[in-house]
């Protein structure tokens, strides 16, 4: 955009007296060869700088507005982010500031010991400002994100696009050709996402408080989050999507975990098992209490020849899906036998 309009501002450069023919500067309002008048000229111009100007300062703000509430261009779904985790990050900086600028007003911001203030001092008190207008207003946004109707929605919209993308997915890695599936619609369920073992930095588990406040907001790498709003509909940053298929003689299990943010998959399995080593499955609820409210949590255990395969499911996330899980069970029962 700055270069269309570098470009655009030489070619207006180069002008000529309408009169003399002589060449004339953007800004002449008289011709310094033969004194014409140059009606509107320099109107024309500041009106064309002036336009060009709003024009790129519009562009600049949408971007900047895109870059901090929309996708980053490293991937990061940054209103989804600021759902679960607010605004520490400016309000940590804020603070930072602001002590830091106290300080240095208190210690070089007179000219001598509670002396009147020289300009360094005054600096710091603008600096000081700014710091607290910073807190105020990171304060209010952390809290209007985490009610905001509008981040709740794209919560929701994000989960729900995940969970049909990784059933998609489970499709293709289960590498089998769509005859060999039996006529019975694949299940699929969804819940919260598993802890993740391990990022990019190969330190999640270890990293410093400090350096995890800042990754959580600006890292790609996935962390573990969830909240509870008024609508009692529990939200998770980390999604797990157990996908079951069936063939004549296997029961095929896809179980993919996946950030929502940032659409990273960090664990997924495959896995094919004869109906006949199936031994059970199980259903297990968890009371949970996040902010003086409770909600429950659903895990879903199949138990193959004495080793469990642990799914987590939300009848939320997912509709009809205790009706799909009892049909399921009494498919691989009637395999078995």
């Amino acid at each position: 955009m700055i270069k269309e309009l570098k470009n655009t501002n030489e070619r207006k450069e180069k002008m000529n007296c309408p009169k003399c023919g002589r060449e004339i500067r953007p800004t002449d309002k008289f011709c310094i060869a033969c004194g014409a008048k140059l009606e509107n000229h320099g109107e024309e111009n500041e009106n064309f700088n002036a336009a060009s100007m709003r024009k790129l300062a519009g562009e600049t703000v949408n971007h900047a507005a895109e870059s901090l509430m929309g996708t980053s261009r490293n991937g990061i779904d940054f209103m989804v982010r600021r759902y679960f985790f607010g605004f520490g990050d400016f309000i940590a900086v804020s603070i930072c500031a602001f002590v830091i600028s106290l300080l240095l007003k208190l210690f070089l911001g007179h000219e001598y010991l509670m002396g009147p203030m020289n300009k360094f001092g005054y600096f710091c008190s603008v600096i000081e400002i700014l710091a607290f207008l910073v807190f105020v207003v990171s304060l209010e946004e952390s809290m209007h994100a985490k009610s905001n109707g509008r981040a709740k929605t794209k919560v929701d919209e994000a989960t729900q696009k995940y969970i049909s993308e990784l059933k998609s997915r489970a499709i293709e890695k289960f590498n089998v050709d769509e005859e060999q599936l039996e006529e019975v619609e694949p299940v699929v369920i969804a819940g919260a996402g598993t802890t993740p073992r391990i990022n990019s930095l190969g330190n999640t588990a270890n990293a410093k408080k400090i350096v995890s406040l800042l990754e959580r907001f600006y890292s790609k790498d996935p962390f573990e989050a969830y909240r509870v709003d008024k609508d009692a509909m529990p939200r998770y940053l980390l999604i797990q999507t157990t996908v079951y298929a069936f063939t004549d003689t296997q029961l095929l299990v896809y179980v993919g975990n996946i950030d929502i943010s940032t659409g990273m998959i960090y664990d997924e399995t495959v896995s094919e098992v004869f109906y006949s080593d199936v031994n059970s499955l199980v259903q297990q609820e968890l009371l949970k209490k996040y902010n003086k409210k409770y909600y429950t949590i659903k895990y879903l255990m199949l138990d193959i020849c004495g080793i469990s395969k642990i799914a987590a499911f939300d009848t939320r996330l997912v509709p009809d899906v205790n009706e799909r899980l009892a049909g399921m069970e009494s498919y691989i029962r009637e395999k078995k036998n």
